[in-house]
């Protein structure tokens, strides 16, 4: 803003281009730096030093390091460059028909690399249309991104086409017509280098091919060619078909003989489940006949056919797709499919659980009687709301068997069964939860993933076994721990599990600590969280500080592992933590987490640990805002006195106030509003911020009345001579409307003599908004208008703490419009 003040008088052109080159990386979506700005000095510069100003804004944004290999724009300035397209259309406006000077061209170079367009809006005519119409800047423009390519490709081999000069993301403001003939074909015998030559010819063959002029045109253009091998090796490559090689007729014939076999085996698929339809037609009682469903080869294979059938016709997984046997009637009938669903609730029961066989690398073998008896249990859990009552205990133990051996995801008929037969499914999921808890696989882990889920309930029978498996041994592997911290959240704990795991967690935090396993660490500061946070805040600040010179890195991963809001550790243990507690985790987190070393970055990335600190710190100073109370006041004031936030201070200050007027009462209704209330339905207005929304109301019912009313003051207002005759309108049409909820009035006087043209006030409450009114008839610009409503209303009238609100008005008295500052284009 200096800099807009102080340029051009005090501030040459090339002293303000090294103040923008030296500003800090603009922010994306953050209104703030030079490129919002640099049309405010672009009108500010005379014309003769524009084209020294945009012609240096072109060098810093052509300059690298560059934002990637294959978008050639300054990584830092590559937000200015997008704010420079509605000034190169305004020079290439201005051009005419004269000689483009160079300084243009780089600047239409940045343009076409720019990734974004801010303000080119609806152009008529475009850009790229005036640029096409101008043939020598057409052709300038060509060869400039030509040798820009040639200069700054990572690639081996030149450009030798002209569709191998391109930009990522950008927008190419060059074309070629028939109307470029002439110069391309000069171009090509006079350039010195053959790759320039023949990304010429590469154009010049690309017009004749869109016309269907090449073949005709062939001679003409070896005569144009001459003696030049290289352009004449081109043009043959163009022209005649390419020749059919050897590779090519071996690989067609290879593909031929694959979609013959392809062709026979799917014949032959035919004709096999035809037979096998015909034969279980026939005889669909094998389908349920216990002594062939008891092993494989005596019957139960098809029920293996009849499931793949259904996966394919469902897309369901093959243990899954039994629930849907209703669908192999339109196949097979009525009594196959009845016939099967009584095989899949028998062979669960005849065949005996198996284990899956788990290899090295999370490799699993599954055999077809394990998924045949899974999704047999799955059918009949799914055709019976009572089917887990209706079990013995032997069938209960032996489905949970199968359901534990065969591993592959929590069953959603689990639960019932648990709370039906504890006595003969605990056992086994004891068992079960217990190796999973001591294996060093990573990916073995139904049961805990399962119960680790912030949304999953946990059966009551379950709540014991886990917390005598957490406290018994430590698992071996991290991810399994962190998985129990997640469990642990999810338990309702009583008193003595609470002590006992507590107690647990300091003696394994204290040995990990002294061992300097710090993975193990994070982990158990984690479930101390959980447990007791006002312990792990007292344990985590002397395990950072101990790090010496890697404190901030042991900082960001604990925070960022402990508290990130996309995937967090501690779900909710923070809302535990005491006052004194957060006010030290905020002190740790910004001290070593220092929010002016922030990354910022550009377009979509993957964040790293620096970036998931950052939200971690933001995560725990939020739940110290949202922590009522006047102790949570009081420590935000004296976070903002620390050293540590001698930056942030003000804005500290500033939300330990919000933090008051949130954690505050509403002043009290009178007897006389609660009557009005029930009378009227009219609450009364308490608060600024109800003061400014039932304004808006008012001042929107007044607009629609001027529109739309069969009966309006309208030709009245169009012919107010000045702004006092229409702020005493407004204050009139206000207090119409009032209904005895505020009080509009004029010109109260506040600090330094600034005076708002009307107030509002609220008549249940000390509250104001400050209202702005413009004649629009009175010749105001749009920057007039837009600096009236920054420095006026939003600084000047809302100085008072009573009055935090404002509304800008601008009234219409006839044909009028505005122009955009920069571009001259309309607005209403």
């Amino acid at each position: 803003m200096f800099a807009t003040i102080l340029y051009p008088d005090y501030l040459t052109v090339p002293q303000l281009l090294t103040l923008i080159d030296l500003s800090q990386l603009v922010r994306e979506h953050v209104v703030e730096g030079f490129p919002y700005v640099i049309n405010q000095l672009y009108e500010a510069s005379d014309k003769a030093p524009r084209s020294a100003l945009l012609g240096g804004l072109s060098e810093l944004c052509l300059s690298p390091p560059f934002a990637a290999d294959y978008q050639q724009i300054s990584r830092k300035h590559a937000e200015l460059a997008s704010r420079l397209h509605p000034l190169a259309r305004l020079e290439v406006l201005a051009l005419g028909a004269k000689e483009p000077p160079p300084w243009l061209i780089r600047l239409l170079m940045v343009v076409e690399r720019a990734e974004h367009h801010h303000g080119s809006g609806d152009e008529n005519p475009s850009l790229h249309n005036l640029v096409r119409a101008h043939r020598q800047l057409n052709r300038s423009l060509f060869w400039a991104d030509v040798g820009f390519s040639r200069q700054h490709s990572k690639q081996v081999n030149p450009p030798t086409h002209w569709a191998q000069v391109h930009f990522y993301g950008g927008t190419q403001l060059w074309a070629f017509g028939p109307a470029d003939l002439g110069w391309l074909k000069n171009d090509m015998r006079c350039r010195e280098s053959d790759d320039e030559r023949r990304i010429t010819l590469s154009a010049i063959l690309a017009i004749l091919h869109e016309q269907g002029r090449l073949k005709s045109e062939a001679d003409n253009l070896r005569n144009e060619i001459g003696e030049q091998p290289v352009l004449l090796a081109t043009l043959d490559q163009y022209l005649p078909p390419p020749p059919e090689r050897d590779m090519d007729t071996d690989h067609e014939r290879e593909m031929a003989r694959l979609r013959r076999e392809r062709a026979a085996r799917t014949e032959q698929d035919k004709a096999s489940w035809v037979e096998f339809a015909n034969f279980i037609r026939a005889e669909p009682g094998r389908l349920r006949d216990p002594a062939q469903v008891r092993t494989w080869k005596a019957g139960a294979f098809r029920l293996k056919h009849l499931t793949l059938w259904l996966q394919k016709r469902t897309d369901n997984q093959d243990d899954e797709a039994p629930r849907d046997w209703r669908l192999l009637e339109e196949g097979f009938g009525p009594e196959v499919a009845a016939a099967y669903r009584d095989g899949m609730k028998l062979i669960w029961r005849l065949m005996p659980p198996k284990r899956t066989i788990r290899q090295p690398g999370n490799g699993v073998t599954f055999s077809w009687t394990q998924i045949l008896s899974y999704g047999g249990i799955g059918l009949e859990a799914a055709e019976d709301p009572e089917w887990a009552e209706k079990l013995t205990e032997d069938e209960a133990r032996l489905a949970v068997k199968h359901a534990c051996f065969l591993g592959r995801r929590y069953p959603d008929w689990m639960d019932g069964l648990i709370v039906a037969h504890p006595q003969a499914v605990v056992p086994v999921i004891r068992k079960e939860i217990a190796a999973e808890w001591s294996s060093d696989n990573e990916f073995y882990s139904e049961f805990l993933s399962r119960y680790s889920h912030p949304l999953v309930g946990i059966p009551i029978p379950i709540h014991s076994i886990l917390v005598e498996i957490l406290l018994a041994r430590e698992s071996a592997c991290v991810a399994k721990l962190e998985r129990g911290v997640r469990i642990v959240r999810n338990l309702s704990l009583d008193g003595a599990q609470r002590v006992r795991l507590t107690r647990v967690a300091r003696k394994r935090l204290a040995d990990h600590t002294a061992a300097g396993r710090d993975d193990y660490v994070m982990t158990y500061l984690g479930l101390l969280m959980v447990l007791d946070p006002d312990q792990a805040i007292e344990h985590l600040a002397p395990w950072i500080d101990g790090a010496d010179k890697n404190a901030g890195k042991r900082t960001q991963e604990a925070l960022g592992n402990l508290f990130d809001r996309h995937d967090p550790l501690i779900s909710g243990g923070l809302e535990a933590a005491s006052v004194p507690a957060l006010q030290k985790l905020v002190r740790l987190a910004y001290s070593h987490v220092r929010p002016e070393h922030d990354i910022v970055h550009q377009g979509a990335y993957s964040p790293g640990v620096r970036d998931k600190a950052e939200r971690a710190r933001d995560t725990v100073l939020t739940v110290l805002l949202h922590r009522p109370g006047a102790d949570a006041f009081r420590a935000m004031r004296a976070l903002a006195d620390n050293p540590i936030f001698e930056l942030r201070a003000r804005r500290f200050r500033e939300l330990a106030r919000e933090k008051a007027e949130q954690d505050s009462e509403l002043p009290a209704w009178t007897e006389r509003e609660v009557v009005d209330f029930e009378k009227q339905w009219i609450a009364p207005v308490k608060t600024g911020a109800d003061l400014l929304r039932v304004l808006m109301g008012v001042l929107d019912n007044i607009n629609h009345d001027l529109i739309h009313g069969d009966v309006t003051s309208r030709p009245l207002l169009q012919r107010a001579k000045d702004e006092d005759e229409v702020q005493n309108w407004i204050v009139e049409q206000i207090n119409h409307r009032s209904r005895g909820r505020l009080h509009a009035h004029r010109e109260a006087q506040v600090a330094l003599g600034d005076k708002p043209d009307v107030i509002v006030a609220s008549t249940a409450a000390p509250c104001e908004v400050a209202v702005e009114v413009k004649h629009g008839g009175m010749g105001w610009t749009a920057r007039q208008l837009e600096d009236a409503l920054r420095s006026q209303l939003a600084v000047d009238y809302l100085k008072p703490a009573h009055r935090r609100y404002g509304a800008f008005v601008i009234t219409h008295h006839g044909a009028r419009t505005w122009r955009r500052p920069v571009t001259g284009q309309p607005m209403d």
